[in-house]
C-alpha cells in the first residue's frame, strides 16, 4: 500500500528539499518498511544469475522503487 506522504525535513537547506530528492526518500522509506517486514518474517534465498543472489525482499523493494520512481 502506497502513501502519498511528502517528506520534507525544515532542517535541510531548501536546495537539498528538491522534487527528486523527495521521490528518492519516499521510494528508499517505502522500500526500506518492505525489507524490515521481510527481515522479521524470513524470506526465501534464491540466485538471480550465478553468484548473484536475490531475496523476495529485494525483488519486492526493487518494484516499490520503480513504481514510486514512475509516477
Amino acid at each position: 500500500h502506497m502513501t502519498s506522504t511528502v517528506f520534507r525535513d525544515p532542517d535541510l537547506p531548501s536546495t537539498l528539499n528538491h522534487p527528486q530528492l523527495n521521490v528518492a526518500v519516499k521510494a528508499a522509506h517505502e522500500a526500506g518498511k518492505i525489507v524490515a517486514d521481510y527481515f522479521y518474517k524470513g524470506t526465501t534465498i534464491r540466485t538471480k544469475e550465478s553468484f548473484n543472489l536475490v531475496t523476495d525482499a529485494d525483488v519486492n523493494a526493487e518494484h516499490c522503487i520503480a513504481e514510486i520512481v514512475r509516477q
